[in-house]
């Protein structure tokens, strides 16, 4: 659900974006190949398009596997939310760039990177693969906690 709400913001920028500037009144100027705005925008949505990837070892060091199990699942949580962030925020820089601007790479980027934010959903496969642990270890901790409760 909560990912629903990191793609609203940046999706309905993109629709005012496209379809309530008037381009016909000269408000936002042509495309130039060697613009300022073309580079800050591939820039944002490059150095967003690593950050991504790279938050989760990052942030989870390098032995995340012997933390227990509801540090697992909170921490998975926390990198979810900053991956999305990241994301929803190199996609609103981008679209306020092409807003001001009328640059199309920054609109590119910008669908790129709500692309990403729809691919980077929570899974039971990548929570796996991210803390090295297989579901017989997960079921495993799952049962100890429910026999201590």
């Amino acid at each position: 659900m909560i990912q629903i709400g990191f793609l609203l913001g940046p999706f309905l920028l993109i629709l005012f974006a496209v379809y309530g500037l008037d381009k016909k009144s000269g408000s936002a100027p042509p495309d130039a190949a060697n613009s300022p705005e073309n580079y800050i925008a591939f820039g944002i949505a490059l150095a967003a398009s690593f950050g991504v990837f790279l938050l989760p070892r990052m942030l989870l060091g390098n032995s995340p596997e012997k933390a227990p199990l509801e540090n697992m699942v909170s921490s998975y949580q926390l990198i979810k939310i900053m991956q999305w962030g990241t994301a929803e925020a190199a996609a609103i820089i981008n679209m306020v760039i092409y807003i001001l601007n009328g640059t199309r790479n920054a609109l590119l980027a910008g669908i790129v990177l709500l692309l990403l934010i729809t691919f980077l959903g929570p899974g039971f496969q990548n929570f796996c693969k991210l803390f090295k642990l297989s579901e017989s270890q997960i079921q495993e901790a799952a049962d100890r906690l429910q026999s201590n409760s």
